[in-house]
């Protein structure tokens, strides 16, 4: 067999072996993170939404807590032509990140030969990188696949910057161009380019022993690509800043990257316990709370990283220059710059930096006795056979949701992420049991759409006006009884009334205007509250509950309008209230007395009264608002967090409510607690209820 005929047999041996790993992903929806970014996105369903994938975040739009400020425009293109071939069946887009892994593998395996000049090793190499189990995280989840798209680019620009050394200047500056503007579109992870092309310069020296005279060309070298990253940097820095620095104090910051490195270390080499959210930080009584035996781990590795370089840059040059291109391409990722990211470790990070130490693997397979290859190459099977099995056992894990979740919940039981989940499943699968009464219940379509209606704005929450305004749109449609058919959506529910000759609207009128005020309200639109207020009281202008609307709406209006007119707004409202309504007339005059202290008290103090008017008027998405920015310094304050926790979930902030619980109480507590409000807010049914079911 000829030397290409071999290669090419090895490559499609490489692609096969990449593509079968993390196929029992495919068939698998939308987990996590591609839900905003992709389902819920509204910017990726079209091409036609091109210019903002260039000129704005790439989160933009989508509300994440503590988020990170991203430019990805290749990503959302990719996002958008899956979309757009598909119409946002989730199958194209794993298909779309398998071809992906299959091209930067084939790529990996052409860079490894050209850097080891061994067809054999590199395939070796290769197979154990592209089959390590922690690519099922960039594979296996769609959102995954912004470091392999990028990878794919940044083997192009180092394919480029080979045949530059090669004397092909032209081309090799085509490619390599064109490899550094789609990496740069790809992902902050392309500023590890000047790494790259020490790399080639390295390779096309002739792998010479690092010393002295073998650096000067590399830095030389890397000149170039560093010039353009620091140009990046700077212009990010100016125009779309990463992220504000986190406050963490300097032991802290040191624990941090050590404890990321130890923990990085551990799951390239004992790949275990595999979960999308490594090492939670969580402030705890006052102070963070890190892993001794990972930070030892780190602080261990990071000196025997060094060491290996140091002695066998002369006798191993490839080894060292594998182990060099670890740590430098992993730099960026082990929170030497401090950021708000909640998690210190993610799998996919891995990517890039493990091509490093497949070098290293084909170096040392390369340097052995054909007898003891054969017995490393025996060994590596049934290493890569070991890994194989985690890595599809891995990649199942993003075929079901309930299921991906509840194991992220036994690893972390505090996962934010995966308590806003579970919370938000159960809340749903609540409504659907209800709305099923409803429809055994109710015998006619007009009754039916004011209790569905009055169900979803009662348990909706505030985190996402869109639902409101969705809502707030449905209750127009009823009143205005000239469409065949309306929906009412919440929850990812979606119930169909139909309007037809039968549909009667004046029996509910005036329970859905009240419904329209509510969401008005809630809203911030206070004009249209008052007239749906208004509404309501002539539909019915008996019911004591118009009366309880307007005096609503009024006491809403005085909290959202100028503070000098406050208070009179307030009496207003409680002058409109029967004598015996107890309830609403207490949170009123609270209201008021929290309005009050306002032109008293400043800072954190003031903004907490601001949180008391707004909570007991029930705009809780607004009261928590004005709390959120604070949401560091209140959750160091035990005193406070749960209070503040609780005020989130009843916003519908689950994941900061979790969060925040998660700095008050043992993890295991923080489900409880969480299920345990829902229960008194109405969105759960009462224990007693669930388990006899």
């Amino acid at each position: 067999m000829t030397a290409s005929r071999r290669d090419l047999t090895l490559a499609l041996a490489l692609a096969v072996l990449a593509a079968l790993v993390f196929a029992p992903a495919l068939g698998g929806p939308f987990i996590f993170d591609d839900h905003p970014l992709i389902e819920g996105n509204a910017q990726v369903h079209t091409l036609a939404a091109a210019k903002s994938w260039f000129t704005s975040d790439f989160w933009a739009g989508i509300h994440v807590p503590n988020r990170l400020h991203y430019w990805r425009p290749l990503i959302s293109a990719t996002y958008a032509i899956d979309w757009r071939l598909a119409g946002g069946a989730p199958l194209q887009f794993h298909i779309t990140n398998t071809l992906a892994h299959v091209a930067v593998t084939l790529l990996a395996f052409v860079t490894l030969r050209r850097w080891t000049s061994q067809s054999w090793a590199a395939f070796a190499a290769t197979a154990v990188w592209a089959i390590h189990p922690t690519k099922a995280e960039n594979v296996a989840w769609i959102a995954g696949r912004t470091d392999v798209v990028c990878m794919l680019f940044l083997l192009v620009a180092a394919a480029g910057m080979a045949r530059r050394h090669r004397g092909v200047l032209a081309a090799g500056l085509a490619l390599e161009a064109l490899g550094t503007t789609g990496a740069y579109m790809c992902k902050e992870q392309a500023v590890i380019l000047p790494v790259f092309a020490a790399v080639e310069a390295w390779v096309a020296l002739g792998r010479p022993p690092i010393d002295r005279a073998a650096v000067r060309p590399l830095l030389r070298a890397m000149v170039p690509q560093t010039a353009i990253a620091i140009a990046y940097v700077a212009i990010r820095a100016v125009v779309m800043p990463i992220a504000s620095p986190a406050t963490l104090s300097l032991a802290n910051h040191v624990r941090a990257v050590l404890e990321t490195y130890g923990r990085f270390l551990a799951l390239t080499f004992a790949p275990h316990a595999l979960s999308i959210q490594h090492a939670l930080v969580r402030p705890h009584d006052g102070s963070f709370v890190y892993s001794t035996p990972y930070i030892a781990l780190g602080a261990l590795g990071f000196v025997a990283t060094l060491a290996a370089i140091a002695l066998l840059r002369r006798r191993a040059p490839a080894a060292a220059v594998g182990i060099a291109f670890w740590l430098a391409t992993i730099a960026p990722t082990l929170n030497i710059a401090q950021t708000s990211q909640q998690t210190l470790v993610s799998e996919r990070f891995l990517y890039v930096p493990t091509l490093g130490l497949a070098l290293v693997l084909a170096t040392v397979l390369v340097m052995l006795s054909p007898a003891a290859r054969r017995r490393a190459l025996l060994l590596l099977a049934a290493i890569g056979l070991a890994l194989m099995a985690v890595g599809v056992s891995r990649a199942a894990d993003f075929a079901e949701e309930n299921a991906f979740w509840n194991r992220e919940l036994r690893l972390h039981p505090d996962s934010s992420a995966g308590l806003d989940y579970v919370m938000t499943s159960a809340i749903q699968h609540r409504l659907l049991d209800q709305i099923a009464d409803l429809t055994d219940r109710d015998k006619d379509q007009a009754t039916f759409a004011a209790d569905v209606l009055e169900l979803f704005t009662r348990t909706v929450p505030d985190r996402d006006p869109t639902v409101l305004r969705g809502l707030d749109a449905s209750t127009v449609a009823l009143l205005a009884h000239q469409q065949p058919q309306t929906t009412l959506a919440a929850f990812g529910i979606t119930v169909v009334v139909d309007m037809g000759p039968a549909f009667a609207i004046a029996p509910v009128e005036a329970r859905i205007h009240a419904a329209r005020a509510e969401l008005a309200g809630r809203l911030g639109d206070m004009a249209t509250a008052r007239t749906e207020a208004t509404a309501e009281a002539a539909a019915c202008a008996s019911c004591s509950h118009a009366t309880r609307t307007r005096a609503l709406v009024e006491a809403r209006a005085a909290a959202l309008g100028p503070p000098a007119e406050a208070d009179a707004g307030f009496a207003r409202a409680l002058a409109l209230l029967a004598p015996d309504d107890d309830e609403l007339r207490a949170r009123i005059a609270e209201a008021r007395k929290a309005a009050a202290m306002l032109a008293e008290t400043h800072g954190a103090v003031q903004l907490q009264a601001r949180a008391s008017e707004l909570s007991a008027l029930g705009l809780w998405g607004a009261a928590y608002k004005v709390l959120q920015p604070r949401f560091g310094e209140i959750t160091m304050l035990s005193h406070a967090t749960t209070s503040f926790a609780k005020l989130a979930f009843r916003a519908g902030e689950t994941a900061d409510a979790a969060d925040a619980l998660a700095a008050a109480m043992p993890a295991t507590e923080v489900r409880t607690t969480l299920e345990g409000w829902a229960r008194d807010f109405g969105w759960l049914p009462p224990v007693a209820a669930a388990s006899g079911q």
